[in-house]
């Protein structure tokens, strides 16, 4: 294991640069758009827009990556990432923030799918949960950084969070281009063609309609709904803190700060204990911790009772997000891994459309305290679901029994 970290150390550094920009973004979107004056809904919208761009860019970026390579299309979704927030940083109006961030979104959902088909390439069932356990700590570690400097510029001007955002791409650029391998296999293709022939609709049916994947499905679905950037964390969380407890935007980038601290916390014990025990026993707990969470909203009135929510929320995300998504890489078949985990992006992302929408609505209509209850009881429905009918994705590597001796 320790050897797989220090040759993958480029990609780690990769994930940390992605998250030291992703955190400064995640509180600079929903304070830059409430700046123009627009209600909750559209702020919400925002955050609804980037996950929409999953609903195409994530599917057809898989498919490509089986077809021309993981590097290329992670290299392009960065890059048009970078050109957006860039962008933004001249932004006039909210139309425009609106455009440049539903395009952005298809370079963050293109960048994010093709990153990781490149980790499942790289890991086994054996070590992927430990593996994606760094990864999400690198990611977090960066998120952290990225909030904290986000606190700082947008107490002098928020615009400067989207230029820093874009100069991080740079040396993301950089390692792809220079230090991360191409890891398609370029022989699949030939053992595609060797292998009995098999219609794409049977294919499909094969890995998507069957009841324990629609659970884990459903559950990703939960996880999207609640969790940053695109949850109900990310799309309302900062405007909830200054509204509600009255915080500043120093303050609110620390909490977020905080939350990230707890993820990073419990990153590495989860990930050895998914790789031990499996994947079930590490997600229903991280469902319970973010319905807490989601609950917990509802009686935010000051920085102490945010910050209890925050570590909750922290706690969750760093166990649910990670363990997720190795239950998926570990489904995904070894020809077309690409096509298959493009697909599966979906799931993870589509809760961040209507989730956004749907507290927005109910805030406008009804109060946030009625949205994030819930968001809350869908998080508890989906623990039960997965307890009951959830599919154990580990596979254990199968024990060689040793012929008994006989005796002359």
């Amino acid at each position: 294991m320790i050897a797989f970290l220090l040759s993958s150390a480029p990609l780690y550094a990769m994930f940390f640069l992605w998250g030291l920009g992703t955190g400064a973004q995640q509180l600079a979107r929903p304070l830059f758009a409430a700046s123009f004056g627009v209600s909750l809904f559209f702020v919400s919208l925002i955050q609804a827009s980037n996950s929409l761009a999953w609903l195409f860019s994530g599917p057809i970026t898989g498919y490509l990556t089986d077809r021309f390579g993981r590097r290329p299309l992670t290299i392009f979704g960065n890059g048009l990432r970078a050109v957006t927030m860039v962008g933004q940083f001249f932004c006039a109006d909210y139309l425009q923030f609106f455009i440049l961030e539903f395009i952005g979104g298809i370079g963050v959902a293109t960048w994010v799918t093709g990153s990781s088909i490149i980790m499942a390439d790289v890991t086994d069932a054996q070590n992927r949960g430990r593996a994606m356990a760094v990864r999400s700590l690198t990611m977090k570690v960066g998120l952290i950084a990225g909030l904290f400097l986000g606190g700082l510029m947008a107490n002098i001007d928020i615009r400067l969070i989207f230029m820093f955002g874009a100069i991080t791409k740079i040396p993301i650029h950089l390692l792809l281009a220079r230090l991360i391998k191409e890891t398609l296999d370029r022989d699949e293709p030939a053992a595609v063609a060797a292998a009995p022939q098999v219609s794409r609709w049977a294919m499909a049916r094969a890995m998507f309609l069957n009841w324990p994947l629609l659970v884990l499905a459903i559950t990703v679905f939960t996880i999207s709904a609640v969790g940053s950037p695109q949850g109900v964390f990310g799309s309302l969380f900062p405007l909830l803190a200054q509204d509600s407890a009255h915080l500043s935007k120093g303050a609110v980038g620390e909490l977020l700060a905080l939350a990230g601290i707890a993820g990073v916390i419990i990153s590495f014990p989860n990930g050895m204990l998914a790789d031990r025990f499996g994947r079930k026993i590490s997600l229903i707990p991280g469902l319970l911790f973010l319905a807490a969470a989601s609950y917990g909203l509802t009686m935010a009135e000051d920085y102490w009772t945010l910050l209890l929510v925050v570590i909750l929320y922290g706690i969750g995300d760093g166990i649910t997000q990670s363990t997720a998504e190795v239950a998926a890489m570990d489904l995904a078949p070894a020809q077309g891994r690409g096509a298959f985990l493009g697909v599966w992006s979906v799931f993870r992302n589509v809760g961040g459309i209507y989730a956004p929408i749907l507290v927005g609505s109910l805030a406008a209509g009804f109060g946030m305290e009625s949205a994030f209850v819930v968001i809350a009881v869908l998080l508890i429905i989906s623990s039960v679901m997965m307890t009951i009918w959830g599919l154990e994705t580990l596979k254990r590597p199968s024990k060689v029994t040793k012929p008994a001796s006989t005796s002359r």
